[in-house]
C-alpha cells in the first residue's frame, strides 16, 4: 500500500518539548536511528482497497470482551470496598476561600460545581484537590482545597486531548484490531501508537472511517471510569497486550497498584485522570498518521501513530484548521525553495545548502551577535571541529551523548567531531595560568557542530546534523554569577526584543542521570531560582528533572507570530565542567605562582540565545512568513526602469544603494512593467523603486513599500539622497517595520536634551538657550490646533444627544454631566482590552467643548466595591499616563513589539481601583485648542473631573480615594491634593460632593527644585551610583550655588521672569548625565537612544505608541481616529518649563495637607539619577511641620516585601498606621519604581491604601 501523504496543513516549525508533540507526517520520533521504519507497502490497488474497510471488524476481537468482563469484576469489588468507607464531614475551600461543606467518599467536584452555578458544571474538565489533578466524579476522601479547571487552563486542556486519545483508542480498537501502545497529549493535541495484528497499516483513507466511529462514541456519552487494579490484577487483563505487560512490568513496581480507565469497550492502563464522559468532545479530526517505534527504541517493534485534536465546539476546530493552514503557507521549507534561501541533498542529509540569499540572513544573524559581543565584553575563539575521545570522556559527555556524535576512528585512536563547544572551551581556559583579575571571561563561538540525529527526525532547518551556534561560556568567580546571569538576561531580553518575541522561563532541575554532588546541585538550583526571581518576579516555572546532566539549566520558550513555542535560548549553571577538567584561578588571597598560592575553582555558565542559527532562521522565516525586516532582509532593494531610456538612471542607483550596504538589484529584463513589479512583490523585496523620466530628471525615486497598500501606485517622488539616508537609518534602528520615518522635532529635542524632566528626561542649558530662542511656542500651539481642526469639527458638528447617550463619529459613549459644572462632561464607554476580568471605562473629560483629556478607568481585581480609588498621573509634563499604565503598573503590559498586551500579575489593580488621567491637554490622546502650562490649572480639571466621577458611580464615593504618580507628577500631585483639600473645606458649589482624600502617594517625583537639584552632585560623585569623573563632578557642584539662590528668587516671587532662569541654571547640573550614555533613568544600565532604546531610553515607550496608534485600539477606547497618540508630548513639556512652573515652591502645598491628616508617601528607586533618592529623601525632611522632630528623629527600618520576607528597601515613618509622611527607598530600582521591581511595588502599595505599616 503507498504510504500516507502529508497532511496538507501540517506545521512545520517543531514546538517546544515536551517530545510527544507531533513532528512532521510521516516521520519517526527524534531518536538515535540507523533509519526509520518504513510503512509497509502494498499492491497496486490497495488504495481502493483500503477504503472499502468496514466501520468495524466482524466478529471483534476477543480480548474486548475478555476485558470488560475482567474490568466488571473487579469494579464491583472496588465500589463495595469503596461504599464501606466511613461518611465523615468534611470542608473544600476553593480559590477564593469559600469553604463548602461535603461529605467524604460522596461529595465530588462536579457536586461542588454543580452547587455554585450548573453552567460552571458544564464547562469545568477537570478538578484539582489539594493540587493534585481529580476526576470531577471522584468523591473527596477528606478535607482539601479545590480548583476548577475549565478547557482554557493548561492542565485542563491536557487532560481534554488525552481524553481524545482514548475516545481515538477505542475506535483504533474497533476498526484495526490492533493492540494500543502510548496515547498521550501534546502541545497541539493528541496521538496514539499502536501495533497491528496484520499486515494493514494506516492510511489516510482511514480517517472518515475513524471519525465516524469517534462520532458515535462522543454521542453514546461514555463515562469514563476509574479503577485501581494490582500489577497482577494488570497483567491478567492485559495478557493479550505484549505492550502493555512491557509497561506494567518496567514501570510497576512489584505489591504496587495503578489505575485503568474505561470508556465503551475501551479499558487502558492510564493513570488519568479524564473529562466526565466522552460526550464533552464536539469536534474531532484525525490529522495526520507516521510510523513509530515503541518507547522511541529502534531495536524494538515498529508500530502506526495516528495524530488528532479535538475541541469543545466546532468554531474552535474551524479556527485551528485556518491555524494550520496559515502555518503551511508559513512553512519555512516552502519559503526557503520560493526564496532560493537554502536546500538539501540526499548525499549530506541534515546538512543544509545554503544559496546566497540565505547566506545573507544567516551572516546578518552572526554580525549581529557579534557586534553585541563587542558591546558586553563577549571575546570570540575559535575551536577545533574534531577531538579525542578522551576530551568527551572527562568531560561526561561520552557516557551520556556518545550514541549522537559522529565517531572516526584515526590512527588507531576514536575521534568524535564536536556537537557543542564547552569542552574545548575548557581546554582555552585551562590553557595557561588564571587570575581571579581576569573573571570573568566571556567567551564566544560560532564554530560549526555535528550531531548525529536520526534519519526520520530531520526535518528542515528544525532538526539538522550540521549547525552553529551562538554558543557562549562564562568562567566567572561565584561571587559574579549575579552579575552574570543578570548580564545574560539582559542580551536575551535585548536579541529578543529586536524581533518582537514575547518569552517564558523555567527551570530545569536535576536529571536522574546528573553528575556531581547532590549539595552542589542544590545550590545551583537555588541560585538560577534566585536569578530568576530577580529577572522575572513570580513568572517562571519549574520543570523537574530536565536539566543537563552536568547542571540546572533556564530553559527560554519564545512565542512566534502564530502563539507556537520554540525553545531556542539556554543560560545554564555548571559546576561540574570545572572540575572535570581541574580548572581553577588565583585567587586574591593567593599573590604569587607557587603551589601554595591559593587557587580557586571558577563556575561556568553555558549561554546561547538563538540557540541553533539554522533552527533560528526557520522560526524567523516562519514568524515573518517570508517578509523580512529590513535590517535582516535578503532582498531589501529592486530598482526598475519603466522603460530602455531610463535603464542606465536605474542600473547608476542600484549601484548606489549596493555601495552604501544594501542588497539592491536592478531588473533590466524586456518584461513589461506590471510584470517586473509583481516578480519583485513574490520576490518579497522591502521596497520596490520604479524610475522614470520625471525621476532621472530630478534624481529622485518612486518608492513602493512591501508593507502599505497605500503605495501600490504612483507615489509622491523622493529625492534619491533622502531615500538613501532614510533606508540606512531604518537598517541601523533594525526595526522590524517596514517604514521610512524622518527625525521629527520632538527627537531632535529630546536628542539634545532639550526635554525638561519627562519621566525625567535630562535638560542642558547651555545648547537649550540657543536652541531655543528663536521658539515661538504660541506657533508651536497654533500648529497644534490646525492639525486638529478636522477632530475639533466633529465634535461641534457630529453630536447627537439622546436619553444620556452620545454618538461621535460612529463611536457611542454614555454622556455624564453636572449640573454645578456646566462646562464640564464626560463622555464614556467600555471597552474589552487589556483586562477582560474587571470592568472598564475609557473616554473622555470635555471641557467647554475645546479641551477633551482621556482617561481609562479599571474596577479592582478583587474587591472593587470596598477596595480605594486611585488616580495615577505620569509626568513629563507632558507624559501620557497610558504609558504607566501599560509599561508599570496597569492590569496589562505592551508586548510583543506593540502588537498586543499581557496580563500584568503585579498591577495595583489587584488592590484597587485605578484612573488613569491624561492631562493636561495635548497629552497622550487628550487633544484641543486650550493650552495648559502650570500644575494648578491641571489640578482644577482633575478636581472638577471627579465631580463628574462620583456623579456616574456614587457607589465609591465613601470609599478612600488616593492621588498617585511619578517624576513630574511629583508637582502635579501637590497641587492636585492641595485644591481637592481646599475645596473640601470650601466647596465651590452647594451640590460639590466631598472627595474623600485619604493620600498622595510620589515615586521619584521632583517635588522642591531647591532641595533636589543640589543633591545631583552628592548622587552622581560621591553615592554608590556615582557616574561622573571628578572634572564633571566639579564642574556641576560649582553650578548648585546660583541654582539655589535663582530658585530661591522663584519661591520668593513665582513669575516667568524669576522662575525661568532658575530651571534653565538647575538644569545644567543635570545635564551631563546625557553625554555619559547611561540611562538618567536607571545608571545601572545604558540608554541608546539613536538605537533600540529609542529617545526614552525604553523601547516600550515606542511599542505603545504602535499598539495605542492601532486604528482599532482607538475605536474600542474612544479615541478619535485623527488623534496620534505620543508617549511624551515635548512641545507641553517645553510649555511649561518655559513658563517656569518647575521651579516653583510646590512642596510649600504638602505642610498644610499633613497638619490636617492626609497621608503623604515618598517612594524612590535608588537608581534613578533624574530624581534621586537623596533628594527625594533631604526635601521631606526640611519640611515645616509639627511632625518635623519626629520625623527626623526616626530610624530607617528594613521593608520586607512578599511572602519569603526579601529586602525591598528601607523606610522611616512618623505617625500612626502607615504614617502620616513616610519615606520608602525601594533597593534595585530605577525612576519607574513599578516596571523594576512589579511585587514589591504591589506590596507597598496595597500596605499604604490599607493604612497598614510598611516596617
Amino acid at each position: 500500500m503507498a504510504a500516507a501523504a502529508p497532511h496538507p496543513v501540517s506545521s512545520t516549525s517543531e514546538p517546544a518539548p515536551p517530545a510527544t508533540a507531533a513532528p512532521a507526517a510521516a516521520a519517526a520520533p527524534a531518536t538515535k536511528a540507523p533509519k526509520a521504519p518504513k510503512e509497509k507497502k502494498g499492491k497496486k490497488g490497495d488504495d481502493i482497497v483500503a477504503g472499502m474497510y468496514a466501520l468495524e471488524l466482524d466478529p471483534k476481537p476477543e480480548y474486548l470482551a475478555q476485558r470488560i468482563t475482567m474490568f466488571e469484576k473487579f469494579k464491583k469489588e472496588y465500589d463495595d470496598k469503596i461504599a464501606a468507607m466511613p461518611r465523615e464531614p468534611i470542608t473544600v475551600t476553593l480559590p477564593d476561600g469559600a469553604v463548602k461543606e461535603g461529605t467524604s467518599w460522596e461529595t465530588t467536584p462536579m457536586s461542588i460545581a454543580l452547587g455554585i452555578a450548573k453552567s460552571l458544571g458544564d464547562k469545568v474538565v477537570i478538578a484539582k484537590v489539594d493540587g493534585e489533578l481529580w476526576d470531577l466524579e471522584r468523591p473527596f476522601e477528606k478535607s482539601g482545597t479545590l480548583e476548577l479547571l475549565d478547557f482554557d487552563h493548561p492542565e485542563g486542556k491536557k487532560v481534554w486531548w488525552h481524553s481524545s486519545a482514548h475516545i481515538v483508542g477505542e475506535c483504533c480498537e474497533r476498526h484495526y484490531g490492533c493492540h494500543l501502545a502510548i496515547g498521550p497529549p501534546t502541545d497541539e493535541g493528541f496521538y496514539y501508537e499502536m501495533g497491528m495484528t496484520d499486515e494493514r497499516a494506516v492510511a489516510q483513507t482511514d480517517y472518515p472511517a475513524l471519525e465516524t466511529l469517534a462520532k458515535n462514541v462522543v454521542k453514546e456519552k461514555q463515562k469514563f471510569e476509574r479503577l485501581v487494579l494490582t500489577k497482577e490484577q494488570l497483567l491478567e487483563m492485559f495478557a493479550y497486550n505484549p505492550f502493555k505487560v512491557h509497561i506494567i512490568k518496567d514501570k510497576i513496581p512489584d505489591g504496587t497498584s495503578t489505575t485503568v480507565y474505561r470508556n465503551g469497550t475501551m479499558i487502558d492502563l492510564c493513570r488519568g485522570p479524564h473529562i466526565p464522559h466522552t460526550g464533552r468532545v464536539k469536534s474531532l479530526a484525525i490529522l495526520k498518521n507516521s510510523a513509530s517505534y515503541f518507547l522511541g527504541d529502534p531495536a524494538r517493534e515498529s508500530l502506526q501513530r495516528i495524530y488528532g485534536i479535538s475541541f469543545p465546539d466546532g468554531k474552535q476546530m474551524t479556527e485551528y484548521k485556518k491555524f494550520l493552514e496559515e502555518a503551511a503557507k508559513r512553512d519555512h521549507r516552502r519559503i526557503g525553495k520560493d526564496q532560493e534561501l537554502f536546500f538539501f541533498h540526499e548525499l549530506s542529509p541534515g546538512s543544509a545548502f545554503w544559496l546566497p540569499h540565505g547566506t545573507r540572513i544567516y551572516n546578518t544573524l552572526v554580525e549581529f551577535m557579534r557586534s553585541e559581543y563587542r558591546k558586553r565584553n563577549y571575546q570570540e575563539v575559535i575551536s577545533p571541529n574534531m577531538y579525542n575521545s578522551k576530551l568527551w570522556e572527562t568531560s561526561g559527555h561520552w557516557q551520556n551523548y556518545a550514541d549522537d556524535m559522529f565517531k572516526l576512528d584515526v590512527e588507531k585512536e576514536q575521534f568524535a567531531l564536536k556537537p557543542m563547544n564547552c569542552p574545548g572551551h575548557c581546554l582555552i581556559f585551562a590553557s595557561r595560568d588564571r587570575s581571579y583579575k581576569e573573571l570573568p571571561i566571556r567567551m564566544a563561538d560560532f564554530g560549526v557542530l555535528h550531531r548525529n540525529e536520526a534519519s526520520g527526525a530531520l526535518s528542515g532547518l528544525t532538526r539538522v546534523r550540521r549547525f552553529q551556534q551562538d554558543d557562549a561560556h562564562h568562567f566567572c568567580m561565584p561571587e559574579q554569577i549575579e552579575e552574570e546571569m543578570t548580564v545574560c538576561f539582559d542580551f536575551l531580553n535585548h536579541v529578543y526584543g529586536i524581533f518582537g518575541f514575547e518569552f517564558n522561563l523555567k527551570l530545569s532541575t536535576r536529571p536522574e542521570n546528573y553528575l556531581g554532588k547532590l549539595e552542589t546541585w542544590d545550590a545551583a538550583e537555588a541560585m538560577l531560582g534566585a536569578a530568576l526571581d530577580k529577572f522575572v518576579p513570580g513568572k517562571w516555572e519549574v520543570d523537574p528533572g530536565d536539566g543537563a546532566f552536568y547542571g540546572p539549566k533556564i530553559d527560554i520558550t519564545i512565542s512566534d507570530a502564530l502563539k507556537r513555542k520554540h525553545q531556542c535560548a539556554t543560560i545554564q549553571l555548571d559546576y561540574q565542567l570545572p572540575q572535570r577538567f581541574d580548572l581553577s584561578y588565583r585567587s586574591a588571597e593567593g599573590g604569587g605562582t607557587s603551589d601554595e598560592d591559593k587557587r580557586v575553582k571558577p563556575v561556568m555558565i553555558h549561554r546561547a540565545i538563538l540557540g541553533s542559527v539554522e533552527r533560528f532562521v526557520a522560526i524567523l522565516t516562519e514568524h515573518f512568513a517570508g517578509k523580512w525586516p529590513f535590517w535582516l532582509s535578503p532582498r531589501q532593494v529592486l530598482v526598475i526602469p519603466v522603460a530602455a531610456p531610463h535603464k542606465e538612471y536605474a542600473s547608476k542607483i542600484q549601484q548606489q544603494l549596493w555601495d552604501a550596504g544594501l542588497y539592491s538589484e536592478v531588473d533590466l529584463s524586456d518584461n513589461t512593467l506590471p510584470k517586473k513589479i509583481r516578480n519583485g512583490e513574490l520576490a518579497q523585496h522591502n521596497f520596490i523603486l520604479v524610475v522614470g523620466s520625471e525621476e532621472v530628471e530630478s534624481n529622485s525615486v518612486n518608492v513602493r513599500n512591501r508593507d502599505d497598500v497605500g503605495t501600490k501606485g504612483k507615489a509622491e517622488l523622493i529625492p534619491f539622497p533622502e531615500l538613501l539616508e532614510k533606508m540606512l537609518a531604518l537598517k541601523e534602528n533594525k526595526s522590524i517595520k517596514n517604514q521610512l520615518t524622518t527625525a521629527s522635532l520632538l527627537t531632535l529635542l529630546l536628542t539634545t536634551a532639550l526635554a525638561a524632566p519627562t519621566e525625567q528626561q535630562t535638560f542642558n542649558a547651555a545648547p537649550a538657550a540657543d536652541a531655543l530662542a528663536d521658539l515661538d511656542l504660541g506657533g508651536v500651539f497654533d500648529t497644534v490646533k490646525t492639525g486638529l481642526g478636522r477632530a475639533e469639527k466633529w465634535v461641534h458638528e457630529g453630536l447627537v444627544r439622546e436619553f444620556g447617550k452620545v454618538e461621535v463619529d460612529s463611536i457611542d459613549y454614555e454622556l455624564i454631566t453636572h449640573q454645578d459644572f456646566p462646562q464640564y462632561q464626560i463622555r464614556m464607554k467600555e471597552p474589552s482590552l487589556c483586562d477582560s476580568s474587571v470592568k472598564s471605562y475609557s473616554g473622555y473629560l470635555d471641557i467647554d467643548e475645546e479641551t477633551h483629556l482621556f482617561f481609562w478607568f479599571f474596577e479592582s481585581r478583587k474587591n472593587p466595591a470596598k477596595d480605594p480609588v486611585v488616580m495615577w498621573l505620569n509626568g513629563g509634563p507632558g507624559c501620557s499616563s497610558s504609558t504607566g499604565l501599560l509599561f508599570e503598573l496597569g492590569p496589562c503590559s505592551i508586548a510583543n513589539g506593540g502588537e498586543n498586551t499581557t496580563y500584568n500579575p503585579h498591577s495595583w489593580t489587584e488592590s484597587a481601583n485605578m484612573i488613569f488621567l491624561d492631562q493636561p491637554v495635548q497629552v497622550g490622546y487628550s487633544w484641543g485648542g486650550k493650552s495648559i502650562n502650570n500644575s494648578p490649572d491641571s489640578a482644577k480639571d482633575v478636581y472638577a473631573f471627579m465631580q463628574l466621577f462620583y456623579e456616574k458611580f456614587p457607589k465609591w464615593i465613601n470609599n478612600d480615594f488616593h492621588v498617585s504618580g511619578e517624576s513630574y507628577a511629583g508637582t502635579y500631585i501637590p497641587h492636585i491634593g492641595s485644591t481637592i483639600h481646599e475645596y473640601n473645606k470650601a466647596p465651590p458649589t452647594t451640590s460639590s460632593v466631598h472627595i474623600p482624600l485619604k493620600s498622595l502617594l510620589i515615586g521619584n517625583g521632583l517635588t522642591d527644585s531647591y532641595t533636589q537639584f543640589a543633591s545631583i552632585p552628592e548622587y552622581a560623585c560621591d553615592s554608590k551610583f556615582a557616574i561622573f569623573d571628578d572634572a564633571t563632578c566639579d564642574s556641576i557642584r560649582g553650578k548648585v550655588p546660583t541654582c539655589q539662590k535663582l530658585t530661591q528668587y522663584c519661591y520668593s516671587a513665582p513669575s516667568r521672569f524669576t522662575c525661568v532662569p532658575a530651571t534653565l541654571s538647575c538644569w545644567q547640573i543635570a545635564g551631563p548625565i546625557q553625554q555619559s550614555g547611561k540611562n538618567p533613568y536607571d545608571v545601572r544600565k545604558t540608554c541608546d537612544r539613536e538605537g533600540e532604546d529609542g529617545p526614552l531610553c525604553y523601547k516600550e515607550m515606542q511599542w505603545i505608541e504602535t499598539y495605542l496608534n492601532k486604528p482599532e485600539i482607538k475605536a474600542e477606547l474612544g479615541a478619535p481616529k485623527e488623534r496620534t497618540f505620543e508617549s511624551c508630548n515635548m512641545q507641553i513639556n517645553q510649555a511649561f518649563m518655559f513658563n517656569g512652573d518647575v521651579a516653583h515652591n510646590t512642596a510649600a502645598l504638602i505642610p498644610s495637607m499633613l497638619e490636617d491628616g492626609i497621608k503623604i508617601l515618598i517612594y524612590a528607586g535608588e537608581a534613578d539619577f533624574m530624581c534621586n533618592y537623596l533628594g527625594n529623601l533631604e526635601w521631606t525632611q526640611a519640611l515645616e511641620w509639627t511632625g518635623k522632630a519626629n520625623y527626623n528623629l526616626a530610624k530607617f527600618k528594613e521593608f520586607k516585601s512578599g511572602k519569603k520576607g526579601k529586602s525591598g528597601g528601607r523606610t522611616i515613618s512618623t505617625g500612626p498606621g502607615s504614617g502620616v509622611l513616610t519615606y520608602l527607598q525601594v533597593y534595585d530600582a530605577g525612576h519607574m519604581v513599578p516596571f523594576d521591581q512589579p511585587e514589591v511595588s504591589l506590596d507597598f502599595f496595597t500596605k499604604w491604601i490599607n493604612d497598614e505599616p510598611l516596617a
